[in-house]
């Protein structure tokens, strides 16, 4: 099957369902939910604040089954109060509105919040906020103003827009009336809550590989492809206007896994190392800390020698090592210890390469440094579980990290 860019690809893996993204005809990132938990992710709740702890200007919220979120007060300036108050401070025993913005990973809490998020898509609503914003990704100058004046009209006292990339070039009726119908959805949710009692859901999202599909297929030539029907329904009712892009594959004798090679890419991003083209490799280890990454000579066999070689495979590293931080999904701090290089200008060459695919990333990563030891720092704002998470795999000899090592490996 042509994979060329812009395809996205859901099929099933075992008791998973699988959301494959290709860009340019490779495999870039890969997403893993398990059938039959749709999670609470981006759910609205009437939650209830349990706790408040000042010195790290957090609150703990609870919605209901003994699951408290953290909530970051300052990034709440407008909390909705579904009980009475009369200075508007946050206080233990308050009821407000809530949704849950990141799951829980590993120990730590979900993180829920009062800035509502409600996507469409032309813009987004923002609860609690009545800024406006425009996506990134338009850079007419003239489209951007004149889509972030239509945001500021759109907005309201408490509540404000964000211009999707899908909006250039829309015209301004279809888009105003977008607007109004996302403020009328908000604000019947603030209403509906008031009468709903302490830890309800308000609001019970989409399953996160249907809500991902707006995020993910948002460039107006990405088309979707998915052998499974029940998950073609889905997508058709929750986003009508994605119809001339959504395909159905009906092989039942050779399923899109198969077709893909998705299993046995599945396996090597499990794997802790990785070979390179040039006979180079990575190794790959997370620990509790942070993300260890080894760029090594390995079963390198070419004519150059010396600084030159390790030139070449360091560059390869520098395109590889982004695209296995988007498939295996590992953020936070992530440390790179690339071939080490005595001549100044090939090492800034080295980072320039590293930094320019870095942009290309989706989640936010930032290149911080390279130490005197030569070795890169990197950050990756933690979105969602790594990829052997989201498989449920463990394994006591690599300290819980989901790697399996063989054992040639581990000596």
């Amino acid at each position: 099957m042509n994979t060329e860019s812009g395809k996205i690809y859901v099929t099933t893996y075992k008791n998973y369902i699988l959301t494959a993204v290709y860009e340019e005809g490779c495999l870039a990132e890969i997403y893993a939910d398990k059938q039959g938990d749709a999670g609470i992710l981006h759910r609205i709740y009437v939650g209830k604040v349990k706790h408040i702890v000042k010195n790290i200007d957090a609150a703990f919220v609870e919605i209901g089954g003994g699951i408290e979120g953290y909530y970051k007060i300052s990034d709440n300036p407008a909390p909705v109060f579904l009980n009475h108050k009369k200075n508007g401070r946050l206080a233990c025993g308050d009821e407000i509105l809530v949704q849950v913005e990141k799951e829980a990973v590993k120990t730590k809490n979900p993180v829920v919040t009062s800035c509502i998020v409600l996507p469409g898509r032309y813009a987004v609503l923002r609860g609690g906020k009545a800024d406006a914003g425009v996506s990134t990704k338009i850079h007419d100058t003239d489209e951007k103003q004149r889509l972030r004046l239509l945001a500021e009209r759109g907005g309201g006292e408490n509540f404000g827009f964000i211009m999707r990339t899908e909006a250039a070039g829309v015209s301004d009726e279809e888009i105003c009336s977008e607007l109004s119908e996302l403020k009328a959805r908000y604000e019947c949710l603030v209403q509906k809550s008031r009468y709903m009692t302490c830890f309800s859901e308000v609001y019970h999202s989409p399953e996160e590989y249907i809500a991902r599909i707006e995020t993910l297929a948002g460039g107006k030539d990405t088309a979707v492809t998915t052998d499974i029907r029940e998950v073609y329904e889905k997508i058709k009712d929750h986003y009508p206007w994605f119809q001339e892009r959504l395909h159905l594959y009906e092989d039942i004798q050779y399923p899109l896994i198969k077709l893909l090679s998705l299993e046995t890419q599945i396996e090597r991003l499990l794997s802790p190392r990785v070979w390179l083209r040039s006979g180079g490799s990575l190794v790959i280890e997370q620990t509790e800390a942070f993300v260890v990454i080894d760029v090594n000579t390995g079963r390198y066999m070419g004519k150059k020698t010396g600084e030159e070689s390790y030139f070449k495979i360091n560059m390869e590293a520098a395109k590889e090592i982004p695209r296995q931080l988007r498939l295996r999904n590992l953020s936070g701090i992530i440390l790179i210890d690339f071939i080490n290089m005595k001549d100044a200008k090939k090492r800034r060459e080295l980072i320039d390469a590293l930094k320019e695919v870095l942009a290309k990333d989706r989640v936010k990563t930032v290149f911080v440094d390279m130490t005197a030891l030569n070795i890169a720092e990197l950050t990756r704002k933690k979105e969602r579980r790594p990829l052997h998470e989201q498989l449920g795999r463990r394994c006591p000899v690599c300290r819980g990290t989901g790697f399996v090592f063989s054992s040639e490996e581990r000596q």
